[in-house]
């Protein structure tokens, strides 16, 4: 349980330093995205935080879509909302909750 509040914990300070570093470039956004996403995965989110891993897994799509169509703005928009739901996730499954 210590094992995944501080994987939460370096996952939260790593994003929040990569997108105050990087504010206006969408790629980081979408690799910051990516990055939380993968570490809900492992964390077991899939099972223990279902409605809040699809969230982050739906705006990570919708940035990814955003970003193919040049809506940057946008793109990183959703990226910011799939790392939060990811890290919503991510706390619920170190929670131990199974849905």
């Amino acid at each position: 349980m210590a094992r995944k509040f501080l994987v939460t914990v370096l996952c939260f300070i790593g994003i929040a330093n990569a997108a105050d570093v990087l504010k206006n470039s969408n790629i980081e956004y979408l690799d910051a995205a990516r990055s939380a996403l993968k570490t809900a995965y492992e964390s077991g989110a899939t099972l223990k935080a279902p409605y809040e891993y699809g969230k982050a897994k739906g705006f990570y799509k919708i940035a990814v879509e955003e970003s193919s169509n040049f809506n940057v703005d946008k793109s990183n928009e959703a990226a910011k909302k799939s790392i939060e739901w990811s890290l919503k996730a991510i706390e619920k499954a170190s929670q131990g909750e199974v849905k």
